[in-house]
């Protein structure tokens, strides 16, 4: 069994997690307010990006070896995660007042959960980036070198079809 292999299904799992939850907090803070005649779907693009996220850690979980080489690519998204939270927290602070006083214990669970997860993601940064350091730049280095090889034909006679 791999050291860190634990760490990435958690990882993944957390993801997951955090995907839903952003879904459910773009659609709950969306400024339809829950009316139920309004369009919420434009809305959950904003959500949408989030999708990697589950789908890097599910690479990563599989094989390390093969898919080391998106480690930096998810720290950096993670970064652009924690600043555009940042961001729409700004931004949406003013939706967020108005509708504390219809759903006060409802928004402020999930405004703390958002903190909750923001604070999950530095951890998480924090992990994958010691993960990537433990690893080091060999490693990332022959798993490129594996899968470029598993992807190559096997030197001989080029298959032709049987022709």
């Amino acid at each position: 069994m791999e050291v860190y292999r634990p760490f990435r299904f958690a990882l993944f799992v957390y993801d997951l997690f955090r995907l839903v939850f952003v879904v459910c907090m773009v659609a709950f803070f969306s400024p339809s307010m829950g009316d139920p005649g309004s369009r919420i779907m434009p809305y959950i693009f904003f959500a949408a990006p989030n999708a990697l996220f589950p789908l890097m850690s599910l690479f990563i979980w599989a094989s390390l070896a093969r898919y080391a080489s998106y480690l930096p690519l998810y720290l950096a998204g993670k970064l652009i995660g924690i600043g555009s939270f940042i961001a729409w927290l700004g931004f949406s602070f003013n939706n967020i007042l108005v509708s504390l006083p219809m759903n006060a214990v409802s928004g402020l669970m999930i405004l703390g959960l958002t903190l909750l997860l923001c604070l999950a993601d530095i951890g998480t940064i924090l992990g994958v980036s010691l993960l990537l350091r433990r690893i080091g730049p060999r490693q990332t280095e022959e798993g490129r070198l594996q899968a470029r090889e598993s992807s190559e034909e096997p030197a001989g006679e080029p298959d032709n079809g049987g022709f």
